[in-house]
């Protein structure tokens, strides 16, 4: 039998170290230096130490089954962010569509699991305009830029988490889609997440994105 991730686990190589993410108990397990001694195939995850893969089998992190293609959409590559776009002007239903946006929104980020959370936002179901090579259309593009002018007058600030949350709500409700890549980074380590449709980043710059490593996208 072949070794698997668990179904709501995720992985990562960055800097020479490994890092797993678990969903579902909201956790992350870095492992220094282990990039080189735990491999993800087409079809398993093949790691050199026996002992090590008894020991991430006991946490959950790995489990055994057939070998098969399980994993998770890759990110795609960023390339830009909005920094250069020339900002729309603001009308006052603009304002008023934000400011809604957040409070109906608010129940259904705080007092949930990121489990929740995410399945929340992955069962939007998959628009085939989110593939690396699509260009985002001007409404998002619009859209994402509001979001980005008005946030700093909302009552809560909050992190990455929040804002990532409430940014892709606030473009599903105007019609458009992006992808939620979390990202990771170790020495020290730190984990992130942003929004982003084809290569633009629509929630940070692409300078900081590109110092973590993708570790789920939805």
């Amino acid at each position: 039998m072949a070794l698997q991730l668990a179904p709501d686990v995720t992985m990562a190589a960055t800097g020479g170290d490994l890092v797993f993410l678990d969903v579902e108990q909201d956790a992350y397990l870095c492992i220094p230096g282990g990039a080189g001694d735990i491999r993800r195939t087409s079809y398993s995850i093949e790691v050199a130490d026996p002992d090590l893969a008894a020991e991430l089998t006991i946490a959950g992190l790995l489990v055994t089954g057939p070998a098969g293609a399980r994993g998770r959409r890759a990110a795609p590559t960023a390339s830009g962010d909005l920094d250069g776009h020339v900002r729309p002007r603001i009308s006052l239903a603009d304002r008023v569509a934000f400011t809604l946006s957040l409070a109906l929104n608010h129940g259904r980020y705080h007092g949930r699991t990121l489990s929740q959370i995410v399945a929340a936002v992955a069962s939007r179901g998959q628009d085939p305009s989110r593939t690396s090579g699509a260009l985002p259309n001007p409404i998002l593009l619009r859209r994402a830029m509001i979001f980005e002018r008005l946030l700093p007058w909302a009552p809560r600030q909050e992190a990455c988490l929040y804002r990532s949350f409430m940014l892709l709500r606030f473009l599903g409700e105007g019609g458009c889609d992006a992808d939620w890549v979390f990202g990771v980074r170790t020495r020290p380590f730190e984990a992130h997440c942003w929004i982003q449709a084809g290569g633009i980043v629509l929630n940070d710059s692409l300078d900081h994105v590109r110092s973590y490593a993708p570790i789920l996208v939805t």
